[in-house]
């Protein structure tokens, strides 16, 4: 193993040469002398429930080039013009070309075209912006979620249980990733991305529960933002090397779970969401103070710890859980929040940063 370490002002880097992959290492202290401060959000838009669809499980939220807000469900895909106003619905229930009926998971929101992606059915749909189907696949393998989509090619990761010892406990999940395009060629690209998972062995049964889980984002480009440690550690995946050409993180005082409990770690999930603003990389931790919100870092695109700040999203941790699906769009930070009477929202905010 090879480190060399490079001290500019008080930053410093840490890289290591494992398998070809650079880690960074960043300080648990970022650049800006003003870090830790509260953002001063205002609220531009507020979408709330009304004629034509109503927020039910949201999981998802992505902005196209265009400024058109897309909120994704289950079982819904919700498209508003950049005003809020409600188009329409993109979800198509049916076992037909071009429909679903059941768990719409990652959407990849392209230039020229939009990708759905159903690990129940395990079929992938690609439609342009006139909803006009372009492509309906059934992949060949049973894929557990989608990472990215580049020359033709699906990046997919396939799940390998742990094996069967009659022990629970916590435990990791393989998560290999394949490439597979619409002629159903496969390539094992031979990464792997595990996650960590929590198993019962009951008298009649076996139970899991996903612990953390793989978040990724793709900014129509080759490369892929993710993560899917419980541990912070942040990973650039090149679709055309097909290789993690970087991985980043910082020191972090883990979050202990308040409610205890034999089937959860002691510690929280250090990063709960990821997002591209502009030439920076978010990366949203799972630290949350009642009068401050979300701590959010700053990273360059080279993985460099740049500043922290706090986003004024209240609501967002109940219960140990931190709920705030969340995208950056053209200088504005879009937000889907709970209020008390656990109705959804969708909520524009302009930032003080850009």
């Amino acid at each position: 193993m090879k480190k060399s370490t490079i001290i500019l002002s008080f930053f410093f880097l840490v890289v290591i040469n494992t398998h070809a992959q650079k880690i960074i290492e960043n300080p648990e202290k970022p650049l800006s002398k003003t870090a830790g401060r509260v953002l001063d959000l205002k609220e531009v838009l507020r979408i709330r429930d009304g004629l034509g669809f109503f927020f039910s499980d949201p999981m998802g939220l992505k902005v196209d080039h265009n400024g058109c807000i897309y909120v994704r469900e289950s079982r819904n895909l919700y498209q508003f013009s950049p005003e809020g106003v409600f188009q329409k619905n993109l979800y198509k229930k049916g076992e037909g070309p071009g429909e679903m009926n059941n768990n719409l998971g990652e959407i990849l929101l392209r230039d020229k075209d939009i990708v759905l992606w159903s690990s129940n059915m395990n079929k992938l749909i690609r439609i342009d912006y006139q909803q006009q189907l372009i492509e309906d696949i059934r992949p060949k393998q049973t894929y557990y979620n989608l990472l990215g989509y580049f020359e033709g090619k699906y990046y997919l990761t396939k799940g390998r249980f742990p094996k069967r010892d009659g022990k629970s406990g916590i435990k990791q999940q393989g998560m290999r990733l394949f490439t597979e395009n619409s002629q159903g060629q496969i390539n094992d690209t031979s990464l792997d991305f595990p996650i960590q998972i929590s198993i019962n062995y009951g008298d009649r049964a076996i139970s899991s529960m996903t612990i953390s889980r793989i978040q990724s984002f793709q900014d129509n480009g080759k490369e892929v933002y993710l993560f899917h440690t419980p541990e912070y550690l942040i990973k650039v995946l090149d679709l055309e090397k097909i290789e993690v050409v970087r991985s980043f993180r910082r020191k972090y005082q883990r979050i202990e779970y308040e409610q205890k409990s034999e089937r959860l770690p002691r510690y929280q999930n250090d990063v709960y969401w990821i997002l591209l603003s502009r030439d920076k990389i978010w990366v949203v931790t799972s630290t949350f103070q009642q009068k401050k919100g979300l701590l959010v870092d700053v990273f360059s695109l080279e993985g460099q710890y740049l500043d922290n700040f706090y986003l004024p999203i209240l609501g967002a941790k109940r219960n140990d859980f931190i709920y705030a699906p969340m995208t950056f769009a053209d200088g504005h930070l879009f937000v889907i929040e709970r209020g008390e009477d656990e109705l959804f929202s969708v909520v524009k905010y302009s930032l003080p940063i850009r």
